[in-house]
């Protein structure tokens, strides 16, 4: 409230509560606030438009404005385009991080790709051996993909002190905010864990399904 609308020791009778409502950053805490009615001098005032004929609505408010404060301008606003402008850079982070996060995961799976072939082709003769000595395509594809499935694991391990600490400190610059919930880092080691698998796995289901004689004939 600003404090010389009433003065002290000014009575006045409360007619009604509302919700919080914040017309700041959300990097601010919502501050007590009084809206007054029939003050002589106001700082800020709402006014409720209709869906239809705003541009003569409009004009009709800045006449009446200039016929009763010709030395005052008017500065008017819609309540959404303020809204949306607080909330513009937290847009543009989401976004920003939303794009980076897809790079990421299209050059990790590009990386367990390329990985996965040269491995492949690395243990061709030991894959041609297992198969000749008895061993099935599944545990053979089950072998290979463990193999990838491992710097997954510890690559997950290490993120997650990171990402927690990271996430912690961009939550604590809103003032209202949730908190952590660890099944959100697990659901994410889980699908880290999926993606991987799906990436590699056909690859390691061609090489284990490969004839034991092609591969030991391999140089």
């Amino acid at each position: 409230m600003t404090p010389y609308l009433y003065p002290p020791g000014t009575p006045a009778e409360v007619i009604g509560t509302v919700s919080d409502a914040s017309l700041e950053p959300v990097t601010q805490a919502v501050d007590p606030t009084i809206y007054s009615l029939g003050q002589s001098r106001l700082t800020l005032t709402f006014i409720k438009l209709r869906g239809r004929d705003i541009p003569a609505t409009l004009a009709a408010i800045d006449r009446l404005w200039h016929a009763r404060n010709p030395a005052d301008p008017i500065d008017r606003f819609f309540l959404d385009d303020h809204i949306q402008q607080l909330y513009l850079s937290v847009r543009r982070e989401t976004q920003t991080l939303g794009i980076l996060s897809v790079c990421a995961l299209l050059l990790a799976c590009l990386g367990l790709v390329g990985l996965a072939v040269s491995a492949a082709e690395r243990r061709t003769k030991e894959v041609g051996i297992r198969k000749a000595l008895g061993a099935t395509t599944s545990a053979v594809t089950r072998r290979l993909l463990w193999q990838f499935t491992k710097p997954v694991l510890w690559a997950t391990v290490i993120a997650w002190p990171a990402a927690a600490l990271v996430l912690d400190h961009w939550l604590r610059g809103f003032v209202y905010h949730v908190e952590l919930d660890p099944r959100v880092f697990g659901g994410a080691a889980a699908l880290a864990l999926l993606l991987a698998v799906l990436t590699v796995g056909v690859h390691c289901y061609r090489v284990a399904r490969g004839k034991p004689t092609s591969a030991l004939r391999y140089e």
